[in-house]
């Protein structure tokens, strides 16, 4: 017999990746804006339209010389996922109406101006707010990768061939904690199917 787990795990980390980073290639996202370097900041509310393909915050911050700026950046995310998550278009404009104060993490321009998209938004309780939990891509960047750190470490077990439940142990372990319910209980099933499947079939 052959040996199945190189494919196995070759499909899990398809699964892993696909799941635990950012959707960020939709749309131009990677194309338009540098989210390779994403920083943070604080920003006061001006503006803020629930739109497709995505939604737009106008704000304004206070840079480090003490000067005000005033910025424009769309959500990473859409309408869609934000309603898959239990964010309404008048729950999210509640919660970012003109004059609210947040922690936004976003990506510059390419091209530079006062011009990025977000990724993460969080109140003055440092709650993330008018997010998908990581479904449309905008999960907390330090997120990334760590699905495929879970499976470093499986293979550095020499000799381990795992069966499908302890694949799919791995799996809710790289993604179960990094999405909303629903979200996650979708992603952790096609990513079960997916190894089940490669274990038999490989």
């Amino acid at each position: 017999m052959k040996n199945r787990y190189p494919s196995v795990v070759l499909t899990f980390v398809m699964a892993i990746v696909f799941f635990s980073t950012p959707l960020t290639a939709h749309h131009g996202s990677a194309i338009s804006y540098d989210m390779d370097h994403p920083w943070t900041t604080k920003a006061t509310v001006t503006e803020f339209k629930y739109a497709n393909p995505h939604p737009w915050l106008s704000f304004e911050r206070v840079n480090d010389k003490g000067q005000t700026e005033q910025w424009k950046a769309e959500l990473v995310t859409n309408p869609t996922f934000l309603l898959r998550a239990g964010w309404t278009k008048s729950r999210s404009i509640e919660a970012l109406k003109p004059g609210t104060v947040v922690e936004l993490t976003l990506a510059t321009s390419r091209v530079g101006g006062f011009v990025g998209c977000i990724r993460t938004i969080k109140n003055e309780k440092g709650d993330f707010i008018v997010n998908s939990g990581g479904a449309g891509g905008d999960g907390h960047p330090a997120v990334r990768g760590r699905g495929v750190a879970v499976v470093a470490r499986a293979e550095s077990h020499a000799g381990a061939r795992p069966s499908p439940p302890a694949l799919t142990t791995r799996i809710r372990m790289a993604v179960g904690r990094h999405a909303q319910p629903r979200v996650r209980a979708s992603a952790v099933s096609a990513a079960m199917r997916a190894a089940c499947f490669a274990w038999r079939y490989a």
